[in-house]
């Protein structure tokens, strides 16, 4: 289960689908830059890679997202688990940003001497041993990967994927490297994803209903054509004391939370995933309408869709919401103003 500090979610699969979203492109950020883990014994003594590795195989067995943060040369060292020292080649083991780092030191040897010291070269640095300061570099870049990916493989076998990728690797591919996994949820797919809850065929509502689901996709395709903008939603939060003097300290922690202005993000709001399952699973978000908001209070005048993240459904207020202009502006301001888990 899964909760977010400071939020009123009080459900688990929509929170755990969202968390997954998030820890997964940080993993690829942080601890796996440039297609290849960091170097960090500290990430070794710690169990940084190893807890990676168990939330990559929990994010897999759930329906994804998938890890697409490696490089092909990881990749396939994750998978082999060791090469011969002796032989390695920067095109075919080193990622593109290391293979830079090698041509920067076969260029200018003694202008790059931290970094070849770094690496426990101890001979002489200059042109002449140029050959050798390159083994030893690359030596020192794929032995310290390999302890690292040791320990991320490790991690993946909470759910036995280390025997999948031995049995799979050219299927298991299309899930860690970078480019390879499908992408991301466009507006038709999120369209499809629609059961709208229509009133009776041939009805008034019937019609007002089916010319909402078009606003909303006009919407969602004005997403993808990058042709919205959107608002900025302020967050802010206290050590539970509500003094004066605590006040600044407040007024400084303020932070804001921007919303995805794309039809992934979208999805990832109604259903706490971003990505298209990568187990098959057909999503399928319910569209409710309310026509009896005024009905219940005479006087308000403003609501907003009420989304069941969890359940997978909307509720749109058909009286705020009947022409595409006051569809959009309601639709804009509830989903940017409510990210978090609460009460949407």
């Amino acid at each position: 289960m899964v909760h977010f500090a400071g939020e009123e979610g009080i459900d688990n699969g929509a929170m755990a689908k969202e968390y997954f979203t998030n820890i997964m492109d940080e993993i690829g950020k942080n601890v796996f830059p440039d297609g290849s883990p960091q170097n960090s014994m500290l990430s070794v003594h710690n169990g940084t890679f190893y807890s990676c590795g168990q939330i990559v195989a929990t994010s897999i067995a759930q329906g994804g997202p998938p890890p697409c943060f490696l490089e092909d040369c990881v990749y396939d060292m994750l998978v082999l688990g060791s090469f011969n020292m002796n032989a390695l080649i920067p095109e075919k083991h080193l990622t593109s940003h290391e293979q830079t780092l090698i041509k920067s030191i076969k260029d200018n040897p003694t202008l790059m001497q931290d970094v070849i010291l770094e690496h426990e070269y101890t001979g002489k640095i200059d042109k002449e041993h140029v050959d050798d300061i390159i083994g030893t570099v690359m030596v020192s870049i794929v032995s310290k990967r390999l302890l690292y990916l040791n320990k991320f493989r490790r991690g993946l076998d909470l759910y036995g994927f280390s025997a999948l990728l031995q049995a799979e690797r050219d299927l298991c591919k299309q899930l860690f490297v970078k480019g390879r996994s499908e992408k991301p949820a466009d507006a038709n797919y999120l369209v499809s994803c629609f059961v709208p809850y229509y009133s009776e065929k041939g009805s008034l509502w019937r019609v007002i209903e089916e010319e909402m689901i078009d606003f909303f996709q006009d919407v969602l395709m004005s997403m993808e054509d990058q042709n919205v903008t959107g608002y900025i939603e302020d967050l802010t939060w206290n050590d539970g004391e509500d003094s004066l003097g605590n006040m600044q300290d407040n007024m400084e922690r303020i932070t804001s939370l921007s919303a995805d202005l794309t039809p992934s993000g979208v999805l990832g709001w109604l259903t706490g995933q971003k990505h298209v399952p990568i187990n098959g699973e057909k999503l399928r978000i319910g569209v409710h309408f309310d026509h009896d908001c005024m009905a219940r209070n005479t006087m308000h005048k403003i609501c907003f869709p009420i989304v069941g993240s969890c359940g997978r459904d909307i509720t749109l207020p058909v009286e705020h919401m009947k022409t595409s202009e006051d569809f959009k502006h309601v639709f804009m301001i509830a989903y940017c103003k409510g990210q978090s888990f609460g009460k949407k």
